[in-house]
């Protein structure tokens, strides 16, 4: 990342307090105080760095593109507890300018100078110690280093179905040889609870936002700049016609190998999990969890819903309880003798009465 290293020798990244690397659609969602970076800091004044994980806000069932805020727009969001897949935990870093590090990379600093180990600490969204998993490396939180009390890092990485046709169409940023298509789509669209903290900040960003655009020629960049998307959704939209002809002519192992890679990103978006410590009625982060639970040890399968899984977890159920299974097969075998003594007592009575 040629531009990175070249921008910590600049005048404006040598004198900053704080180096944070986040890109457009990250927002950084303080949840304390009153929102502000500095009452962030306030509750962490020994950190060094910040682990700002991400928290993945899916389109909304917003299609078109408009000319409003993102934060406004999108409002759900992926659960607080959800370790899989590896990208819906991924960090950016706030880092304080001490020197420590020799490098910068788009998601933490790299190269711990020698000696340094003691001049850095690092804490989570939560403001938690987190120095020893972090220091020297990781880009993702684990369930011992989550939190997101403090701060959390809001990612739009999708926004509008329209916006994201332009999204791809432009590729990546960083992995240029990755593409940009559905299975990307499945593993970032996450729309399942409501999170609408960051909404308070919506007054302060319009009034900055009418502010900037007082200027005639920001307004004017502003409008050809929407312009330009507009164009560009529209035409991919014509597109689409003949990009559904091409694959259908594509080969079918091709296809089959597609199909596949769906599936498993499907897998992976609903291995989400919400133990009863992280549920927060006040961000409705409640998950259902019948149709979200996924078994660990065999994770392309339903906990429910399947005779193998049933037959795994009845097993487990005997080999736990053994006196309750006993007991159930006790009462089975009474309420099935009981059922044979009234059949036995009706067949009877039939046949008295056809004796008469």
């Amino acid at each position: 990342m040629p531009a990175v290293n070249k921008s910590l020798k600049e005048p404006v990244i040598e004198n900053a307090e704080w180096v944070i690397h986040i890109d457009v659609d990250e927002f950084i969602n303080v949840r304390c105080g009153n929102g502000t970076l500095q009452d962030f800091f306030d509750r962490v004044p020994t950190a060094t760095n910040v682990a700002m994980t991400w928290r993945l806000f899916g389109h909304n069932g917003v299609t078109a593109l408009e000319d409003r805020f993102v934060i406004d727009q999108f409002d759900t969001c992926a659960p607080k507890f959800c370790p899989k897949p590896h990208t819906v935990w991924g960090f950016k870093s706030m880092v304080r300018n001490v020197g420590a590090y020799a490098k910068l990379s788009c998601h933490r600093p790299n190269k711990l100078r020698e000696g340094a180990e003691g001049r850095v600490k690092w804490v989570n969204g939560s403001g938690q110690d987190i120095t020893r998993e972090t220091a020297q490396k990781g880009w993702r939180s684990s369930k011992s280093t989550i939190g997101y009390d403090l701060v959390q890092l809001n990612h739009y990485a999708l926004r509008s179905a329209e916006s994201f046709l332009i999204k791809r169409q432009r590729g990546r940023a960083l992995h240029v040889d990755r593409s940009i298509g559905l299975n990307y789509w499945i593993r970032m669209d996450w729309s399942d609870v409501p999170d609408v903290t960051i909404k308070r900040n919506v007054p302060r960003v319009r009034a900055e936002y009418d502010r900037l655009l007082a200027d005639p020629e920001l307004a004017a960049l502003h409008r050809k700049g929407l312009e330009w998307h507009r164009a560009k959704a529209d035409e991919q939209q014509a597109e689409a016609p003949a990009a559904q002809a091409d694959r259908a002519k594509r080969q079918p192992q091709q296809r089959i190998a597609e199909q596949q890679d769906e599936k498993q990103a499907v897998i992976g978006h609903r291995h989400a999990l919400q133990p009863a410590q992280m549920h927060d009625q006040r961000d409705a982060d409640a998950i259902d969890p019948v149709s979200r639970r996924i078994d660990r040890r065999h994770p392309g399968e339903w906990r429910s819903g399947t005779p193998a899984v049933e037959k795994r977890q009845q097993d487990r159920r005997q080999r736990q309880h053994p006196q309750r299974q006993d007991r159930q097969a006790d009462r089975q075998r009474h309420e099935q003798e009981v059922q044979q003594r009234v059949d036995h007592l009706e067949q009877r009575g039939s046949g008295g009465d056809q004796r008469q």
